[in-house]
């Protein structure tokens, strides 16, 4: 299960990375204009009942020590300070509640509100 938080976490990111924050691309817009306000509402409780917050809550410290060793051990080169470096932005400048943002985005697209309700 981790790893699966893992890589929405590390997907999210890289998806984030490569885009403007200050301009959402055209499929984010259209998505977010599409969207039906109660699909919205309530993925967005789903996502709250699931305890998706508190999980990644509680796993982000210990996700992101295994991703800095996993790291480290392909690095072979990069000095130790280079791996305590990055966690500690990685941890500085994560916001849990876009990861969560993630999770809302795939349900409205992949489900219906029939769907989430059951």
């Amino acid at each position: 299960m981790s790893l699966l938080v893992f890589t929405v976490l590390v997907l999210a990111l890289s998806a984030s990375a490569q885009s403007p924050v200050d301009k959402p691309s055209e499929s984010e817009t259209t998505l977010a204009k599409k969207v039906d306000p109660k699909l919205h509402a309530d993925a967005v409780r789903l996502v709250e009942v699931s305890g998706a917050k508190q999980h990644l809550q509680d796993n982000l410290e210990k996700m992101v020590n295994e991703a800095q060793k996993a790291m480290m051990d392909k690095c072979q080169g990069c000095a130790p300070e280079f791996g305590k470096e990055w966690k500690r932005r990685f941890l500085e400048r994560t916001n849990i509640n876009d990861y969560l943002d993630v999770y809302v985005r795939a349900y409205e697209k992949y489900f219906t509100n029939a769907e989430i309700m059951n």
